[in-house]
């Protein structure tokens, strides 16, 4: 008897879940993961910026331009990292969406 209601209820409920938006492969979890992945190695855009400059430019422009925009990309990812483990519970933004992409250095 038990086995027969819970599979009307699992058949039932099925539809509804096909119509719903498919869920978002982020969690709560994730979002703390990303977090704090991004505050502690946010650092790490600096140089890595140099060296994507260094390979796509020159010298010079590696020096100067890659690492300003370095400096300030990891600035920003490691803010990102801080506000995400602040608000890991919380789904802000949308679903516990990345606030910067890409998600890690």
């Amino acid at each position: 008897m038990f086995l027969s209601v819970f599979s009307l209820i699992l058949l039932a409920s099925s539809p509804l879940r096909a119509d719903s938006n498919p869920p978002s492969n982020y969690t709560a979890a994730k979002k703390l993961h990303r977090g704090l992945h991004n505050g502690v190695t946010g650092w790490l855009d600096a140089p890595v910026t140099v060296d994507k400059f260094a390979k796509e430019r020159n010298g010079f422009e590696a020096w100067t331009t890659g690492l300003a925009r370095g400096v300030g990309l990891a600035i920003a990812r490691t803010g990102a990292g801080i506000y995400e483990v602040a608000t890991f519970p919380f789904a802000a933004p949308e679903k516990f969406e990345p606030v910067m992409m890409p998600e890690q250095v």
